[in-house]
């Protein structure tokens, strides 16, 4: 999928031992899969849709964007207000990176990255959607994958209007999604 996304720099996803079904990027490709999530997948293209999206958020450099937007911010007020180590801003920039969340713009549109990354690879285009709609129960009051993500089910429909019937193949044999599974367990 890496390839197909065609980014200019090597990605880096790693599976992290927490129990929340959630991913997560950080600005220089930086992937992070919970464990969690690789449990609630049932499928490898509802996984897939998810590091599709993550990849998206790559794509657009919204991590990069965000932590300097918010930095900036911060670092403007510290100057201001005589913090001119910047301090201040650094402590943004780390809560930035711990709890990013996304406009419904930056969403939508990585939402519309892995609709059009997961029809490159052939894989099945509403696998994301599938998973979102699980996940959060098609509510707002959702668990934590989607507690800073905007309207879950206007994405979800969002992603099946961008989806195509085009016929798909399997990215994974039966057992190559079971051995994932395992081998992202024992991380």
């Amino acid at each position: 999928m890496e390839m197909a996304a065609g980014l200019p720099f090597p990605l880096k996803t790693t599976v992290v031992r927490k129990q929340e079904a959630n991913a997560i990027t950080l600005p220089g490709g930086h992937i992070y899969v919970y464990q969690g999530l690789v449990r609630a997948a049932r499928t490898p293209d509802e996984l897939a849709g998810v590091i599709a999206h993550e990849f998206g958020h790559v794509a657009h450099r919204d991590g990069t964007r965000k932590i300097v937007q918010d930095a900036g911010l911060a670092l403007l007020f510290g100057m201001l207000l005589g913090d001119f180590i910047g301090g201040g801003a650094v402590m943004v920039g780390a809560k930035t990176l711990l709890r990013t969340s996304y406009s419904r713009e930056v969403e939508a549109a990585a939402d519309g990255y892995a609709v059009m990354l997961m029809r490159k690879i052939g894989g099945d285009q509403r696998a994301l959607a599938t998973i979102l709609s699980r996940v959060a129960g098609g509510t707002h009051a959702e668990p934590k994958i989607l507690a800073d993500h905007p309207e879950t089910n206007g994405r979800i429909v969002a992603i099946e209007a961008m989806a195509s019937s085009a016929p798909r193949r399997p990215l994974l044999t039966q057992t190559e999604w079971a051995a994932l599974k395992s081998i992202c367990a024992e991380q």
